[in-house]
């Protein structure tokens, strides 16, 4: 009966988290309008104040009582079970983020499901966003190329490109009120168009999404432990984290990207100090953020009313890097699902070497 209810759980979770959307929900439906007007504003030396409209907040009690159900359901089904109760317990937390979105206790909440990480990793993100904001971009870059254009390496052409290569069953969707330049969802990957990007940069995003988010998922589909596909706690960030190591190794983390990850850094940390918007621009600005560049960073760190996920990058890639570079083959977990460090020590023995089977008989 245990692995009837495990793989009930992990449908239900990916049913959850479905329902959820919390990166969706974070979204302002007057966002490119009111953006617009901010930059007008800062433009003309004027205060910066937004007034960003939020859709109606979902009603999602039955949603989290359910989840609070299924995590005590877990909790005595072993260290597996443990594993799956605390992904329910993220989904709970994230529910309870898309029930306050643009609220005044949205900032508090969001501490509790993206946590700064505790000493000394937190010293050392510090240390790491420090060194990247030293990296000088180059001053005779290339011209952009806007996202969504006909062109052989916009992001959306390099997207279609490499899907199409790969025959991934994926599609390429232009969203134009994303929060980020991209992000992948089931099947497909969204793109915001109009967004000038050099070749180099669209690359970086192309592979970012569809090697560190779409491939892996794809893959969870034929894994017989359910975790792989509905996430284990943590995994999220940890995606975000072996993402940048893979950007790395193409050698995309350029100056310019290391200087985007070091201010994303510091406005997450000035945001859960409480930062408003005004603030944080002044302290990008003294970064060494361009006007407009600044902007985007601050308004992406506030979403929602003080989201500031990106508080989690610098540390899971200081992690993820560490745990490869002593155990390569812990990667081979992360290329076929949403895994976590945490969670693999928990994988039972027949998940461990059915998983083994697998790779070995794909590949991967």
């Amino acid at each position: 009966m245990t692995a009837a209810l495990f793989d009930r759980a992990a449908h239900a979770l990916v049913r959850a988290e479905t329902a959820i959307r919390l990166l969706d929900r974070v979204v302002p439906t007057n966002a490119r309008g009111e953006t617009e007007r901010l930059r007008g504003a800062l433009a003309r030396s004027e205060r910066v104040e937004p007034r960003w409209v939020y859709a109606p907040r979902p009603v999602l009690t039955g949603l989290r009582r359910a989840l609070a159900e299924l995590r005590a359901r877990l909790l005595s089904e072993g260290a597996l079970g443990r594993q799956y109760a605390a992904r329910a317990e993220e989904l709970e937390l994230e529910a309870a983020l898309a029930e306050c979105v643009g609220a005044p206790e949205f900032g508090a909440r969001s501490r509790l499901r993206f946590p700064e990480p505790a000493a000394p990793c937190a010293a050392d993100a510090d240390a790491l966003a420090e060194r990247f904001l030293a990296s000088l971009p180059p001053r005779d870059a290339e011209p952009g190329i806007p996202s969504d254009a006909a062109h052989p390496e916009s992001l959306a052409s390099v997207l279609s490109a490499w899907i199409s290569a790969r025959k991934l069953p994926v599609r390429v969707e232009l969203r134009p009120a994303l929060g980020s330049v991209a992000a992948a969802g089931d099947g497909v990957v969204l793109v915001r168009p109009g967004v000038m990007l050099r070749a180099a940069q669209a690359r970086r995003i192309a592979l970012h999404e569809l090697e560190a988010h779409v491939v892996p998922r794809l893959a969870a589909r034929g894994e017989s432990c359910g975790l792989f596909l509905c996430g284990a706690a943590g995994s999220a960030e940890e995606e975000e984290g072996r993402a940048l190591l893979i950007e790395e190794r193409a050698g995309l983390l350029d100056a310019t990207r290391r200087r985007e990850l070091g201010l994303r850094h510091i406005a997450a940390r000035a945001v859960r100090a409480g930062a408003d918007l005004e603030e944080l621009l002044r302290e990008l600005r003294a970064r060494g953020a361009e006007r407009d560049e600044a902007l985007e960073v601050a308004l992406r760190a506030s979403r929602g009313g003080g989201l500031a996920r990106e508080i989690v990058y610098l540390p899971a890639y200081l992690r993820l890097r560490e745990a490869f570079a002593r155990q390569p083959a812990l990667e081979t977990f992360f290329e076929r699902g949403r895994i976590s460090l945490a969670a693999l020590s928990a994988l039972p023995r027949e998940v461990l070497r059915d998983f083994q089977a697998r790779s070995t008989t794909t590949g991967a």
